[in-house]
C-alpha cells in the first residue's frame, strides 16, 4: 500500500495529464490521501478511472469509500469523468487464497458516500460508480431543486435489484430514479 513516503515528496504539477486510470492489475492500492494529492498535481484532468479491489482490503475496506466520501473536495476542477469500478470478484479473491466472503459484503455500501457523491457530482458529464455505492442512497440524498446540468451518462447499482427483493421496493427504486433523471437534462444513458 503506496502512503507514507509520498506525504513528504514533492510532486510537481503536470498539466498534461488529462486522463488518469489506475487499473486493478496495477499490484499497488493508494491511500486517499496519496491518491487525493497525486490528482492535486493534474490540474488539466478530465477522466479519472479507478478500479479498487477488495482483494487488497479484505472483506470490508473503508479506504476506497473513504476517497469517495470526500469527493468534491480537492479533485480536480475540469473533472468531467469520474468511473469507479470495484471489482468485487469473489472467485477472484478465492483463487488468490482468501476465503469467498459473506454474499452481502460484495454489495456493501455506506449511504455517507452515496451524499458525499452526490452533492459532489453536480459538474461531472460521466458518472459511473457501480458497486461503490448503492443506487437508492444516491436518490435519497437527491434535494429538489438541485441539478446535474452536464451529467450525460451515469451508472448505478442497487442491491434492492436482487432477485430476493420485493416488487415494491423495486417499483419505488425505479420511481426515485426516473424523478431523480429529470434533474439531469443532459441525460443521454442511465444504467441501473
Amino acid at each position: 500500500m503506496l502512503n507514507t513516503t509520498f506525504r513528504q515528496l514533492v510532486v510537481p504539477e503536470v498539466p498534461a495529464v488529462k486522463k488518469f486510470i489506475l487499473r486493478r492489475q496495477s499490484r499497488r492500492q493508494f491511500r486517499p490521501w496519496t491518491l487525493k494529492k497525486l490528482l492535486a498535481k493534474f490540474p488539466q484532468l478530465e477522466s479519472f478511472i479507478w478500479e479498487p479491489s477488495r482483494l487488497h482490503w479484505g472483506n470490508y475496506h473503508p479506504l476506497p469509500h473513504e476517497f469517495v466520501s470526500s469527493f468534491g473536495t480537492g479533485l480536480p476542477p475540469k473533472l468531467k469523468d469520474l468511473l469507479i469500478f470495484e471489482d468485487c470478484n469473489v472467485a477472484f479473491a478465492y483463487g488468490a487464497g482468501r476465503p469467498y466472503p459473506p454474499d452481502h459484503i460484495c454489495l456493501m455500501a455506506d449511504p455517507g458516500v452515496a451524499a458525499a457523491l452526490a452533492r459532489g457530482s453536480f459538474g461531472l458529464t460521466r458518472l459511473h460508480v457501480p458497486y461503490m455505492i448503492d443506487a437508492w442512497d444516491f436518490f435519497k440524498a437527491y434535494q429538489k431543486g438541485c441539478a446535474w446540468q452536464r451529467l450525460e451518462s451515469i451508472s448505478l447499482t442497487s442491491a434492492l435489484l436482487a432477485p430476493y427483493s420485493s416488487n415494491d421496493k423495486i417499483s419505488e427504486l425505479l420511481c426515485t430514479a426516473s424523478e431523480v433523471a429529470l434533474s439531469m437534462p443532459k441525460l443521454q444513458s442511465f444504467a441501473l
